[in-house]
């Protein structure tokens, strides 16, 4: 899809430079750069999400998974006959 973009000359003229240095076009290399900045955009957003994850389990605590499979273990049994056999 092609867009236009008022880019900074001097920057500009620093990804040409180190476009054709690697044999890449200024395309490439502008693409890559949004392609790894948005991954740390989610990266951090997930980082984020862990943090508050983290904070409600401080918060609010939580079960550990022993405890909460006893309780399974503990609760009603069958009373149904087939389940006797």
């Amino acid at each position: 899809m092609k867009t236009t973009l008022d880019i900074d000359e001097d920057l500009l003229g620093a990804i040409k430079v180190e476009a054709a240095r690697i044999g890449r076009s200024v395309h490439e290399i502008i693409e890559d750069a949004l392609e790894a900045w948005l991954v740390r955009a989610e990266e951090a957003v997930d980082r984020d999400s862990a943090a508050v994850a983290l904070e409600e389990h401080g918060r609010d605590g939580s079960v550990v998974a022993e405890s909460w499979y006893s309780t399974l273990d503990a609760g009603p049994k069958s009373t149904n006959a087939s389940d006797e056999a």
